[in-house]
């Protein structure tokens, strides 16, 4: 067992140097780069009540899909996708039936095999920069499904 983590001090001060930072917007280029991949797909956004946008969403006759996109594969980013996903989920103005984390990589086998037991498909770019999906065992999807409808 590992002992619960103390705390030292109630505050830490930081100081900087004042800075100009670039950031690359990892995500929005690879949903980007899907949507033009998959124009004839029909994907969208949606907005909550609490304001919060999905990356994609999909929904015709048969399949409502959200899509969350990642800038990196580490499993802090597996989990985050899947939380993220559930949270929208809910929220889904149809009712869900696939959930699909979107990655620059292929996660690592532990990450895939968390996205899969949680019912969630993944989507990466392969070495050809293809886009591979790797869904989640239907049986999984089926029974995550009334859990990420709040059923």
């Amino acid at each position: 067992m590992t002992p619960v983590e103390k705390m030292h001090t109630w505050a830490i001060e930081r100081k900087t140097t004042a800075s100009v930072t670039v950031s690359h917007r990892a995500e929005a280029i690879l949903v980007e780069l899907y949507v033009q991949r998959h124009a004839l797909d029909g994907l969208s956004a949606f907005r909550t009540q609490h304001d919060l946008r999905p990356d994609l969403y999909r929904h015709d006759e048969s399949e409502t899909e959200i899509f969350e996109a990642k800038s990196t594969a580490t499993h802090d980013k597996v989990r985050e996708a899947i939380a993220q996903l559930c949270d929208y989920a809910v929220h889904s103005p149809h009712p869900v039936t696939r959930l699909t984390a979107l990655f620059p990589e292929r996660p690592q086998p532990a990450g895939m095999a968390y996205l899969h037991r949680m019912g969630i498909d993944c989507v990466f770019l392969d070495e050809a920069d293809l886009f591979q999906r790797t869904p989640a065992p239907a049986v999984r999807r089926a029974h995550m499904q009334p859990v990420w409808r709040g059923e």
